[in-house]
């Protein structure tokens, strides 16, 4: 049944309840269940979120509609009470439901109730207090007033920013979009993300992904604002965040605003999901490949909320169950996530991560081998209301926060110790505040972030093959870095909204510092039609030794610039227009170039004892074009269609000119999910031109003569050596990919059971990943293909 017939219905039964009652409720006052509301909402959730809007010359009718609509809050109103056609004027700011109902309501001399149910109802206000009733009951019959009913129904989070927002180069996805894309074994973050415009990943075994032709490891991934490194499992295959603790994923193709520094291409930044439900929820997900569950709930009256989750494969237990061959691998998560708000303008929340892959001693060796990330971070925020210092205003209201944060990755991975040893850590601690003044159209705000990491790697094998996988090296390094930032958002018109910002970094070991001036505005042809168009400059200096043209990439191995490894820099331009169809349908396309300088490719020949020479000094260029057609979530039906055109060129200092690794000219991808009845079918199609990728021309194995033999034998202290052809000079074949997938919601012992089946690859296409060569034999390539055909199934349980 339609949620608008439904809530017709209960205005309905509402009316006739108030009229049934009304003899009954003459000895009582007609509202003895209704309290004034009260700046705490009166342990109401919906009635402490967040709302900025401010009104001028609205009438206040009009203004209780908007914060009803915003908060989604169950109101009512008679729009013939005197105050309603009040035209009032109310500064923006940001303040809770019920704050922003009582300034209205004071602004038009009404009065919010609210029942201990939630039911929000405006009458009129009391001149007096009312005086001492008599002792005779006034028997007068009085006809029911019945109040009409608000459809509340609140906007789109992404058409709010359409209409406050630059947010050029920006796309803000829930994780339930994300899930309705079919999953190899299970739901992914970061692999949902590859489907989106702008971005490409270098094959079906890596849950990384490249930014507009950047490389992989110019990607800032954020957990709830604080950073990661390498957040990936099994080789690069799965990534590491839990999927029912995703709440939504903001994603920077370009243009990004200057809070975000370190990394010269993307940003992904991952909210976690707060639980909205009173009394206690939580999911569980069983797959082929794991598990995972997850539970929270809110307290204190909906002002605060709590959630754990946790994930494990089990592929270890069970085979070591049921065979004498053991399994020696397994991965495992936990997250925690908490927040609570005060209706003094507090909200503090605190986040941590632990994570881990583990390969344990098979066949007697006696080694240890694991890598995994750990973030814990903390926010507090106060809001101050007509906040001044020293006497001058700073605006409608004012936002203050402070963030501290501490990461750590560390790897081991030894074949024994005599074969191949590799050891990585990093540990970064963070401090970051900022200051917000918010006034009605500008908010100008100020910021820094202090960061420290501690960085330690060593790698070295008697085998010289391996270090085409992992480089050897022995690194150790502390950097500092120092970052101020400022940045204005105001509205010169009402078609024309301006930012403008700047940031001043600072890298103690290589005794640089740059400025990064950022630049973006929107304007709007009509209501539904805007131009928007972005430029930036941007500095990185923590650098990965991952090579992008290895098809997986186990793991990332990070450095930092310093006297020997310079900053790399990039600038980028971007133009575009944005047009919204209805109100859950829209068009996006933007084209942009980017510049790059500085930049730092991994060299593969380094030399373990020399010092600085880990990369190649590269520059280079992307330009190209993406289109977005999205369909939000809703409906029955949702989905996107995105398209990438893109170019990537790099020039190496020594003069060598090629196209990356990642530059992929034509990406396509068609993601939709159709929702009938208790069934969800989804589908994802790609198709993608070929990688660019080195050719062999010939292959020769050393050899050193034997006196005793008298015979040339193969030196077995070289590998065989392969006679390369001009670099990335060829193509791998297009790629292209049929998957689908389709859920059956139920419900069982009182809980929502959802069982899925998805198929990745379902036409079995072949896409080559890389090639094998062997020149002993006359067909002497032999490719290593993506993901075959291959069916998974799991249930989710929600309860």
């Amino acid at each position: 049944m339609p949620l608008r017939l439904h809530r017709m219905l209960a205005a309905l039964a509402l009316a006739i309840a108030s009229t049934q009652s009304s003899a009954a409720a003459q000895s009582r006052s007609p509202d003895s269940t209704f309290a004034d509301l009260s700046r705490d909402g009166n342990g109401v959730a919906a009635l402490l979120r967040p709302i900025t809007a401010g009104f001028s010359g609205q009438t206040a009718e009009a203004a209780f509609k908007a914060i009803a609509a915003t908060a989604r809050l169950s109101f009512t109103l008679d729009p013939r009470l005197s105050g309603m056609q009040s035209r009032i004027t109310i500064p923006s700011s940001v303040r809770s439901a019920a704050v922003a109902l009582i300034e209205v309501a004071d602004a038009s001399n009404l009065r919010v109730r609210v029942s201990p149910s939630g039911q929000i109802i405006v009458v009129e206000a009391r001149a007096s207090a009312p005086a001492a009733r008599s002792a005779t009951p006034d028997t007068t019959r009085r006809d029911p007033v019945v109040l009409a009913a608000v459809h509340a129904e609140a906007e789109r989070l992404e058409r709010v920013r359409f209409a406050s927002r630059t947010d050029v180069g920006g796309i803000s996805i829930t994780g339930r979009e994300l899930r309705s894309a079919p999953a190899f074994v299970e739901p992914d973050v970061l692999r949902s993300v590859q489907l989106m415009p702008g971005i490409s990943a270098r094959s079906d075994y890596t849950a990384g992904f490249n930014v507009r032709g950047g490389e992989n490891d110019q990607n800032l991934i954020l957990i709830d604002g604080y950073p990661i490194y390498s957040p990936f499992h099994f080789g690069g295959i799965f990534s590491t965040f839990i999927d029912a603790t995703v709440g939504r994923v903001e994603l920077h193709r370009g243009g990004m605003p200057v809070q975000y520094g370190g990394r010269l291409s993307g940003v992904i930044d991952v909210s976690p999901a707060e639980p909205t439900s009173t009394g206690t929820h939580g999911t569980a997900e069983v797959s082929l490949v794991s598990s995972s569950a997850s539970v929270g709930r809110v307290f204190a009256d909906g002002a605060g909320s709590w959630m754990i989750a946790a994930r494990r494969t089990y592929a270890d237990a069970i085979v070591n169950r049921f065979s004498s061959d053991t399994f020696p691998y397994h991965f495992q998560d936990g997250q925690a996530h908490v927040a609570r708000s005060w209706a003094n303008g507090v909200r503090m929340s605190a986040t941590a991560y632990a994570g881990a892959d583990v390969l344990t001693p098979v066949l007697n060796y006696s080694f240890d081998n694991w890598w995994g990330n750990g973030v814990a971070g903390v926010t507090a925020a106060k809001r101050f209301d007509n906040a001044r210092l020293f006497g001058i205003r700073l605006g409608d209201s004012v936002t203050i926060e402070q963030r501290a944060s501490l990461t750590r990755f560390s790897s081991q991975i030894a074949i024994p110790e005599i074969v191949y040893l590799a050891t990585d850590r990093v540990t970064d601690r963070r401090l970051a505040g900022s200051i917000a003044a918010h006034s009605a159209g500008s908010t100008r705000t100020l910021g820094y972030e202090l960061s420290f990491q501690d960085l330690d790697y060593h790698s070295n094998s008697s085998f010289a093959g391996l270090a085409d996988i992992i480089p050897f090296d022995s690194i150790r390094q502390q950097s500092r870095a120092s970052s101020v930032y400022a940045d204005q958002l105001w509205r010169p018109t009402t078609k024309l909204l301006l930012q403008v910002g700047g940031r001043v970094d600072a890298v103690q070991a290589s005794d640089w510092i740059g400025f990064s001036p950022r630049v973006s505005m929107k304007y709007w042809l009509d209501r539904n039609l805007a131009v928007t168009a972005a430029a930036g400059s941007y500095a990185q200096w923590m650098h990965s030794l991952g090579r992008e043209e290895e098809p997986i990439q186990p793991i990332q191995f990070w450095i930092a610039s310093d006297s020997t490894l310079p900053v790399s820099r990039s600038h980028d331009a971007i133009v575009g227009v944005e047009r919204w169809m209805n109100p859950t349908r829209f068009f996006h396309v933007e084209a942009f170039y980017k510049r790059y300088d500085d930049l730092l490719t991994p060299n593969p020949y380094n030399d373990a004892g020399v010092r600085g020479d880990e990369f190649y000094r590269a520059r280079g260029a992307s330009y190209g074009a993406d289109v977005m057609l999205r369909q939000l979530d809703g409906g029955p039906f949702s989905g996107w269609l995105a398209y990438t055109y893109s170019v990537s060129t790099r020039e190496r200092a020594d003069g060598l000119r090629y196209f990356p690794t990642q530059d992929r000219r034509h990406n396509l991808n068609l993601v939709g999910s159709w929702r009938s009845g208790a069934y969800t079918l989804g589908a994802r199609a790609n198709i993608a031109s070929g990688l660019p990728g080195t050719p062999l021309i010939g292959g020769y194995i050393r050899a050193r003569y034997d006196p005793i033999a008298r015979r040339w034998t193969p030196d077995a202290t070289f590998d065989e050596q392969v006679i390369p052809g001009e670099y990335n000079s060829v193509r791998f074949p297009k790629y292209s990919r049929i998957d689908v997938s389709a859920t059956r919601a139920g419900r069982m012992w009182g809980a929502s059971v959802s069982p899925y089946l998805s198929v990745v690859n379902l036409l079995n296409a072949h896409n080559p990943a890389g090639f094998l060569y062997d020149y002993s034999t006359r067909s002497n390539r032999a490719s290593v293909p993506n993901l075959p055909f291959a069916p998974t199934l799991g249930v989710s349980i929600a309860y």
